[in-house]
């Protein structure tokens, strides 16, 4: 990977930064890693990742990792249909994990660009949004996605 970040031109200290970065996304900590000084870390982070080089050797090292471990997007959004259909099965005293099933329909709703959707578990899924607002290709998609957790594609 050093070769990329020299490509690129960043500083040995930059490069070691954004090579923690991506271990556990804290920059205060990988800033600290790499390191500068734990008084001025947070302050360091803040900048480096506003710094188009840094923010492309990141998403090198991103797209490096997700290829080694075969992360794809059918991957992480076939795992998320996975984890909503085991949060929706009831626990020996009735209840569902919403708060998982919630995370998941993010991801899904996220790559579908339906960012602007608050989606909510509860015991069902329910919607917050004023659907009057929603152009006709937004309920379109909420459409495709209400009958793929449903099962009736």
């Amino acid at each position: 990977m050093g070769n990329e970040a020299n490509n690129i031109g960043l500083s040995p200290k930059r490069r070691k930064f954004c090579e923690e970065y991506v271990a556990d996304f804290n920059g205060k900590q990988a800033a600290i890693r790499a390191g500068y000084a734990p008084k001025g870390a947070e302050v360091h982070a803040s900048k480096m990742l506003r710094f188009a080089k840094v923010q492309a050797y990141i998403s090198e090292l991103k797209a490096k990792i997700a290829k080694d471990n075969a992360i794809t997007v059918q991957w992480v959004l076939d795992t998320a249909k996975n984890i909503i259909k085991v949060c929706q099965e009831p626990d020996d005293r009735g209840r569902i994990d919403a708060s998982g099933a919630n995370g998941s329909l993010k991801i899904i709703a996220s790559y579908l660009d339906m960012n602007k959707t608050k989606v909510d578990m509860d015991t069902t899924v329910k919607v917050e949004h004023n659907l009057d607002t929603l152009t006709t290709e937004e309920l379109q998609k909420l459409l495709e996605l209400s009958k793929k957790l449903s099962g009736a594609d």
